[in-house]
């Protein structure tokens, strides 16, 4: 009996997640113990992120405004926690100075926070820019994707940072072919989907680098490029696929916090293990690397594919932490029902046992107008499997466990196949427990 009291204490020590850090803690080098409100007038909040707050500032002495943002120490419960700080420190004092990436100004640190001043972007989201100019034309796709190309090789040839070819194609579209056949491509131009086709080949040697995509006669021509409408299909898509995307990052931010602080850490810690370039993001690679690290039985690509595709909400075809915390939280079973039911309660207000138009606007609106409520009742739709115009418990739920988009059809897996492949992988339930524990 004492030798197996003993296995087990050693096995409960084993798999025991970090402890806490004993405040204070320092986790930026070289601030000195600068004080941010002797250089800087903190403003109104601009937005929120998983760690920390950003705010609108201005320069005490110059009167020039700034972002900051503030990263509660409280939030840091972990080494990983810190290392991610300091990581994104890294990377922006090293970035190059370049009109389409933000300027790092400073970093501060007092006992409570860490606070990264950089430039204000006032330019607003991509998506948000096509959707209020009513149009979307091919000139502004040639340009756009210029731009992200050019900011793209700028890092690499600074060597500040090393992008792998995986990242910011979407694994589920080079699957197959590309349907150039539905809308809107038939409106657009053959050199347009020569440039697309080159940037999503499925051979790695074959695809176009970034230098090979700037070459490009397409871009090279980019204010050349027709100015017709692709259509409202284009722009109503666009948004719809955004707001989409958001709905269900509340979600799983609601169902993060719903559980206990041990196997958030525990995730989190799991997340930067399999991050082996520690970059933030989980290539195929890696996220199948780590899927076989902690399961009986290795999984087939195409299972592992399944379940990233399941989690890409953004379909960029890398994971960030959300996004891995969501395809764990099923693996692992710990989002069961009582967690889902207590996010759909979050978005369910009046407790009536459904999410209604109402309570959907409020979470994804701040303000009041008929396009928001043409988007609210689009993606009610989508989610509204018996089309009684508001979304039930078990069509929330199938929502979120089966990568369910309006998009792809492809991604519509069944709760069952993704069920089947956890099980695949743990003979034994009961290791699934011992490994967040």
């Amino acid at each position: 009996n004492n030798i197996r009291r003993s296995r087990k204490q050693r096995k409960r020590i084993k798999h025991r997640t970090p402890k806490p850090f004993t405040r204070p803690i320092r986790v930026i080098k070289g601030t000195n113990g600068k004080d941010i409100y002797q250089h800087y007038k903190i403003g109104k909040e601009l937005g929120r992120g998983e760690f920390g707050v950003s705010y609108e500032c201005q320069d005490i002495t110059t009167g020039e405004r700034v972002a900051c943002k503030k990263i509660s120490k409280s939030k840091l419960r972990a080494q990983i926690d810190v290392e991610d700080v300091r990581r994104e420190v890294s990377i922006m004092r090293h970035m190059p100075l370049h009109p389409n990436i933000v300027t790092f100004k400073d970093v501060y640190e007092d006992k409570d926070a860490i606070y990264l001043v950089m430039e204000i972007c006032e330019g607003g989201e991509l998506f948000d820019r096509i959707v209020a100019k009513g149009h979307y034309t091919e000139r502004a796709a040639a340009l756009v994707i210029k731009t992200i190309l050019e900011v793209v090789q700028c890092p690499r040839e600074c060597n500040n940072m090393d992008p792998k070819t995986e990242e910011g194609i979407a694994q589920a579209i080079i699957q197959g072919d590309i349907n150039f056949i539905r809308d809107p491509w038939q409106r657009v131009s053959e050199d347009a989907k020569k440039l697309v086709k080159g940037m999503l080949d499925q051979d790695p040697y074959d695809r176009l680098t970034v230098e090979e995509a700037l070459e490009n006669h397409w871009i090279q021509n980019a204010h050349k490029v027709s100015i017709i409408p692709l259509g409202e299909n284009v722009r109503s898509k666009i948004q719809q696929f955004s707001l989409m995307n958001k709905f269900k990052k509340k979600v799983i931010t609601v169902v993060a916090e719903n559980l206990p602080d041990e196997q958030v850490d525990g995730l989190k810690q799991m997340f930067d293990e399999m991050d082996k370039d520690k970059n933030g993001m989980l290539t195929f690679e890696e996220f199948k690397d780590g899927l076989c690290s902690i399961g009986d039985q290795p999984l087939d690509d195409h299972d592992v594919r399944m379940l990233m595709d399941a989690a890409d909400l953004d379909e960029n075809g890398v994971l960030n932490c959300e996004e891995f915390m969501m395809v764990a939280i099923h693996l692992k079973r710990i989002s069961n029902d009582d967690h889902l039911r207590q996010a759909f309660h979050h978005f369910d207000k009046n407790k009536n046992g459904y999410i209604e138009f109402d309570e959907l606007k409020e979470s994804l609106f701040e303000e009041q107008n008929s396009h928001n409520e043409k988007l609210v009742n689009d993606i009610i739709h989508d989610a509204d499997l018996d089309k009684d115009g508001r979304i039930s418990y078990p069509e929330f739920a199938a929502m979120m466990t089966t990568g369910m988009d309006w998009k792809m059809a492809s991604r519509q897996y069944s709760r069952v196949k993704l069920n089947a492949i956890s099980v695949k992988m743990f003979k034994d339930q009961s290791k699934i427990k011992t490994i967040i524990e």
